[in-house]
């Protein structure tokens, strides 16, 4: 009786494929987790450079001198230090506005200034020291404010560059490959009480 010869069949290895998906897998999962520590960290930084600036217009609007604005900008260098490093990727500016009847139109004249940091790529928003802006520039820069004849304002910008560490950047922030995210925050605080909208009457 010829019992015939029984083809062995190929033994799947579970193991083995499961090693392959993980290797084809992980690097995406590494990739995505990464990103969410990146958009982490950048959140964070942009809500210290919030912080930073709302303190330091408070401290600077209760400092009026201009000698006093240079030790303002070393306490906000200082607080900043251990957070927005390097001095490299980061500028800190005090700036004070007085507006001034030039014409029949109000401006605002920037005044001094104090500076800190060594980046040399984040310029002020606001201009160079002498500059004007005009009626719908106060408007744009003041949340809709313009300032009247006389009147002060205290301008703390922080600006920070900071590297992704993915480029899964170009997801929440967009730009070039290789560019730097810039984090920028502004607070104004005027030297003059202004009556509330919402006091009676």
């Amino acid at each position: 009786m010829n019992k015939g010869f029984s083809v062995p069949q190929p033994r799947c290895s579970k193991k083995g494929q499961s090693f392959v998906e993980l290797a084809l897998l992980f690097p995406a999962f590494l990739l995505l987790v990464l990103g969410v520590v990146d958009l982490g960290y950048v959140l964070y930084l942009s809500s210290f450079a919030n912080r930073l600036s709302r303190e330091g217009a408070n401290l600077a609007a209760r400092v009026l001198g201009r000698d006093q604005l240079t030790q303002v900008i070393d306490v906000l260098d200082d607080i900043a230090k251990p957070t927005l490093a390097p001095s490299a990727r980061r500028k800190i500016i005090v700036s004070r506005l007085k507006a001034k009847v030039i014409g029949n139109e109000v401006k605002a004249e920037i005044e001094d200034r104090r500076e800190s940091g060594a980046a040399t790529d984040l310029p002020s928003r606001f201009g160079q020291v002498g500059g004007l802006l005009d009626d719908a520039t106060m408007r744009s820069k003041f949340n809709g404010e313009i300032l009247r004849n006389e009147e002060e304002v205290i301008v703390v910008e922080v600006l920070y560059k900071q590297k992704a560490i993915t480029p899964l950047r170009f997801l929440w922030f967009g730009g070039a490959f290789g560019e730097d995210i810039r984090l920028y925050s502004v607070a104004t605080f005027f030297l003059v009480a202004r009556a509330s909208p919402f006091a009676p009457l």
